[in-house]
């Protein structure tokens, strides 16, 4: 008797478990949200070790489905940002850039991604020219081509000119750089987060702070350092824990007022 109602109980119980597990489990949409929220605070902090666990959450789902266009968006965005840290470290650069390229160029053709896919695989083919220059010669014209072709499909995506503005900048003037050009595709892309309605879509809403920190610096190249503070300050005003401009662009230039930056 005592076993049979031990046996009982074990099986209420369990069941009971499984029930309330069910109900606590996240959906997609609520998982994706979540990676969302990881993966911009890694940005604000630059933190590894945060974007790894919106990788995770942004990887789970597109596994689970891969139909799932905007988990593979957001899992491509996370993995340019390793890119972007792994211009420092091999390893980290080595472990993500083929299957960024990969995840790029796949999300650059889907239906409905076309203008921010494409401006997402410009963004990873740029950093694969940060990591090795060498390779600005057969990637800059893939980059300005896919930039353009963003552009056109909507000229309302702030991050196709945000792109644009950093390889302007970047780029020698001797190879058709120009600080001057950068900062006018900087200030495009401002205007455009400035008049942009809230974003409840579960895309990954970059480049706002992006925009604001290299109008900083290309200010600060042209030897504007009271305009680099200015809009550094603007940055931190929405974002008061941005470590880029709080830690390192900041006081790098109030420590050097002649506007030269040695270090982004």
């Amino acid at each position: 008797m005592k076993n049979s109602i031990s046996t009982k109980l074990f099986v209420f119980f369990f069941l009971l478990g499984s029930l309330l597990q069910i109900s606590f489990a996240l959906t997609p949409n609520e998982q994706m949200k979540e990676g969302i929220t990881l993966a911009q605070k890694a940005y604000i902090s630059y933190d590894k070790e945060t974007f790894q666990k919106a990788h995770d959450i942004f990887g789970k789902i597109y596994a689970a489905d891969s139909t799932n266009l905007p988990a593979l968006y957001n899992l491509t965005y996370v993995e340019y940002r390793f890119l972007e840290m792994g211009s420092r470290d091999k390893a980290l650069f080595d472990k993500y850039v083929n299957q960024a390229v990969e995840h790029a160029e796949k999300i650059s053709s889907a239906k409905g991604f076309a203008s921010e896919g494409k401006t997402l695989l410009a963004s990873i083919l740029m950093m694969k020219i940060t990591y090795n220059w060498a390779e600005a010669i057969t990637l800059s014209p893939r980059i300005n081509a896919l930039l353009g072709e963003a552009e056109v499909i909507n000229p309302n995506n702030p991050r196709a000119y945000l792109i644009h503005g950093i390889m302007k900048l970047n780029t020698p003037a001797a190879f058709g750089g120009s600080v001057k050009e950068g900062l006018e595709n900087f200030s495009k892309t401002i205007s455009h987060f400035e008049k942009e309605v809230e974003n409840s879509s579960l895309l990954i809403n970059w480049g706002h702070l992006d925009a604001l920190a290299w109008t900083g610096i290309a200010n600060e190249k042209l030897e504007m350092s009271d305009a680099a503070i200015f809009v550094y300050k603007k940055a931190l005003s929405i974002e008061p824990e941005f470590s880029w401009i709080k830690y390192v662009l900041l006081p790098n230039l109030e420590k050097n007022k002649n506007g030269t930056q040695n270090t982004y």
